[in-house]
């Protein structure tokens, strides 16, 4: 392990990683498999170097900067691209350490750099350790989901330099951009990105790569996202994006995760967290007041090892 790479867990990936990238191998990834079977995905040495140098353009990385990755899993795309690699490439130190919510601020409170995650914010923006807590000179970088409302204005009020919004994917590795902006995805997009757009869905890949990823994601024309294709649910005539409404409903009550369904013409809400149903109905019902609206309460709400929702999962 190099002397400025600290893997207090994950040590063999952590290994594994650099091993592969000193040796010009190819790296091996599966999907989420959140909306289907998990795809292996194959990537170059030259691409994994390509998009780490471009997280590294886009951070300024030196010697002097300090990354504490708690929040990117070992066997995400992320990993590597946005931690291991840049801090291999430039010398600057990196900590990693598995996630837990009563460590967080501690561990990254002298870092330069952090990742948080939309559910990881929800939850701690809650506590008074949060309130108080200082982001001097700090760049915050969060993904992997749709954005909390709110949060760039969070970071940056309590001194943050920088909000950076991660968007990617385990075949187009992150970030396709320097985007500063919670919703537009395309914001300072690297100028070593392709895309289009066709029927409202965005379609993307690195130049060096050969086929474009039909990403599932529904973008505006200024590539803000508004949901998941994939999740589309049909009501009668209509069609619901439900991230639009678990948004709201996230960024509005003390709910920490929760999935929007539709069964048999019947809307179903499940959450989790500590929140009142009578706080939550009215919320869903301001979207839709002609249909049934079914909310439940629930323990957790099942997630894969990539942290997003298994919208198959019943309850």
């Amino acid at each position: 392990m190099h002397q400025n790479i600290e893997a207090i867990d994950y040590k063999e990936e952590t290994k594994d990683i650099i091993r592969k990238f000193e040796q010009k191998k190819d790296f091996v990834y599966y999907t989420s498999g959140s909306t289907g079977k998990p795809k292996k995905i194959v990537h170059s040495y030259e691409l994994m170097r390509l998009v780490a140098e471009e997280n590294c353009g886009y951070n300024n990385y030196t010697n002097n900067d300090y990354i504490v990755n708690m929040s990117l899993p070992a066997a995400s795309i992320g990993y590597p691209v946005l931690s291991v690699l840049p801090a291999l490439m430039t010398n600057c130190k990196l900590k990693v350490i598995a996630f837990n919510p009563y460590e967080y601020l501690d561990e990254i409170q002298n870092a330069t750099h952090a990742f948080i995650l939309p559910a990881v914010y929800r939850v701690l923006k809650k506590t008074d350790k949060w309130k108080n807590f200082d982001f001097t000179n700090m760049t915050i970088s969060c993904g992997a989901d749709i954005v909390p409302e709110g949060i760039k204005e969070d970071v940056l009020s309590k001194g943050a330099k920088k909000f950076h919004h991660l968007y990617g994917s385990t075949e187009v590795p992150p970030a396709i951009s320097d985007s500063e902006d919670e919703r537009q995805i395309g914001q300072n997009l690297s100028p070593l990105i392709d895309h289009y757009v066709k029927e409202n869905e965005l379609f993307i890949k690195w130049k060096t790569q050969d086929t474009y990823w039909q990403s599932g994601d529904i973008v505006d024309d200024e590539l803000r996202v508004v949901g998941r294709k994939k999740n589309i649910l049909a009501l009668n005539c209509s069609r619901i994006q439900p991230e639009t409404i678990e948004r709201y409903i996230l960024d509005n009550t003390n709910v920490n995760r929760c999935m929007l369904t539709v069964k048999k013409d019947k809307i179903w809400l499940y959450y989790e967290g500590d929140e009142d149903q009578e706080i939550v109905h009215p919320l869903v019902n301001e979207w839709y007041k002609d249909s049934p609206v079914y909310i439940k309460q629930v323990e957790k709400i099942k997630v894969n090892k990539m942290n997003k929702i298994i919208r198959t999962a019943t309850y």
